[in-house]
């Protein structure tokens, strides 16, 4: 997979369970898999050869392979080693390349600002972590982006599309071209670091 990056989440379908654990590193034609704490004990049933069914959190979106283990378990790291397969599949396709990107921004919600730690930025949206108040789903926030992080201020509006355990995903409503090009360069910019 073309797409597969270092501290990627993904999730590994294996007989009745689904493992999570993150890629700590790729060659062309292997990935190597750190296993969640939570997800050790299943991981210990993967033996070598065994097909994993793998769905990647990739900067294009999520994207499925089939993939034969290489290696099992290594209880001292708890890593698996498994074949970086060229077959694979689009679960989602984002309209937007997004990456992993911790800043602060402020949100405005009823009249109140509050600053925010974003998680992960495209062109479409931003997720961040807040905890201060409940948002709901649909709510429109409105959003002011630094100028130190993307040549200067951005102030747009949002809806509020997802909300898990204090980290929510805003999609940018009417956010102007030029804007939508600075977030773009700011992308680009921190994968080409990456």
């Amino acid at each position: 997979m073309e797409e597969i990056r270092n501290n990627q989440a993904l999730k590994i379908k294996f007989k009745n369970a689904v493992l999570d654990g993150i890629v700590l590193a790729y060659i062309s034609d292997r990935v190597k898999i750190l296993i969640s704490d939570n997800s050790l004990e299943e991981a210990k049933n993967i033996k070598e050869l065994d097909e994993l069914d793998i769905i990647v959190d990739t900067h294009l979106g999520l994207k499925r392979m089939i993939s034969l283990v290489i290696s099992e378990l290594n209880s001292k790291n708890n890593t698996i080693i498994v074949e970086n397969s060229a077959s694979v599949s689009v679960e989602q396709k984002r309209q937007h390349a997004r990456v992993v990107s911790e800043f602060n921004f402020n949100i405005s919600v009823n009249d109140k600002i509050y600053q925010v730690v974003s998680k992960n930025i495209s062109a479409g949206g931003v997720a961040f972590l807040f905890s201060d108040v409940k948002l709901n789903i649909n709510e429109i926030i409105n959003i002011q982006l630094f100028e130190k992080d993307f040549e200067k201020d951005i102030f747009t509006q949002a809806r509020i599309i997802k909300a898990e355990n204090n980290v929510y995903v805003a999609k940018y409503i009417n956010l102007a071209q030029n804007d939508e090009d600075k977030i773009v360069k700011h992308v680009f910019r921190l994968m080409a670091q990456s």
